[in-house]
C-alpha cells in the first residue's frame, strides 16, 4: 500500500526514470518489465545503476525455459543478460516460489544486497502462462510483511586531512555520497566543484560551484 506505481511505456525510459528517482528518494526503486526486448531497453540505466552505486532492483518477466531458443513470441536469452553490471542475478521458476515464505526471501535478499552493496540486483520470473486474467483484483496477495527488515551496514565513519594546513585548497566531488564532504568542507569554507553525476543540481550548499567549466574556460 506504501509502494507508489508509475506506468511508463518505454522500458529505456522507465529505467532511467526509476534511476533518477533512486538519487533523489536515497533508496532502491523497482523497475518491472515484460519478457523480451523490454529487458534489452533496460541495459542503459542498468550501466548508469552501476557504475553510479544507485540502488536499484529490476525484476523482469520471462518465458518457460523449454521456450527459449524456439522462436517463440517474447523469448531471448534474458539469463545473466546484463553481465556483471549488476551485484546479483536470481533466475526465478514462479512454481517454485509459491510460497510466501520463498517470495519474502527473495525479496529480502534482493534489498539487502542492492542496500548495502549500493548498485543494481536483477531478478527475472520464469511465467509458465501469461496473466490473462479476468479480475486482476483477485491477484493481489495479502502477505504478511510483520518481519519484513533488512539489516544495512552503516558506513558513513570517513577520513579527513587537516584542511587549515592548505593554503588554497579546491575539492571536487564526483558521487552521490558527497554529502557527508560537503557538509564538512562548509566548516571550512572550501569552494567545491561538483561533477555532473555528483549532487550538483540537487545538493544545496553555498560552497558548491555548479557552472565551474566557465571559471576553468576562462583561466
Amino acid at each position: 500500500k506504501k509502494i507508489k506505481v508509475l506506468s511508463i511505456i518505454d522500458e529505456r525510459v522507465s529505467g532511467f526514470m526509476a534511476l533518477g528517482a533512486a538519487k533523489s528518494l536515497k533508496s532502491p526503486v523497482l523497475v518491472v518489465t515484460t519478457s523480451g526486448s523490454a529487458v534489452a531497453n533496460l541495459f542503459p540505466s542498468v550501466v548508469e545503476s552501476f557504475m553510479s552505486s544507485v540502488p536499484i532492483i529490476y525484476i523482469t518477466a520471462d518465458r518457460p525455459k523449454k521456450l527459449i531458443n524456439t522462436g517463440s513470441n517474447q523469448t531471448i536469452y534474458q539469463e545473466k543478460i546484463f553481465g556483471k553490471y549488476v551485484l546479483n542475478f536470481f533466475d526465478v521458476s514462479i512454481e517454485n516460489h509459491k510460497k510466501d515464505t520463498q517470495s519474502i526471501k527473495l525479496a529480502k535478499e534482493s534489498l539487502s544486497i542492492s542496500l548495502n552493496e549500493k548498485g543494481p540486483v536483477h531478478i527475472n520470473i520464469h511465467f509458465d502462462n501469461p496473466l490473462y486474467l479476468k479480475n486482476r483484483t483477485n491477484f493481489i496477495q495479502d502477505v504478511p510483511t510483520d518481519n519484513f527488515t533488512i539489516e544495512t551496514k552503516n558506513n558513513t565513519t570517513s577520513s579527513f586531512p587537516n584542511f587549515s594546513i592548505f593554503k588554497k585548497p579546491l575539492i571536487v566531488c564526483t558521487d552521490e555520497k558527497d554529502i557527508i564532504i560537503v557538509k564538512k568542507l562548509e566548516k571550512y569554507k572550501i569552494p567545491i566543484f561538483m561533477e555532473c553525476i555528483g549532487s550538483r543540481f540537487t545538493l544545496k550548499s553555498k560552497n558548491i560551484i555548479s557552472n565551474y567549466e566557465f571559471i576553468l574556460k576562462n583561466k
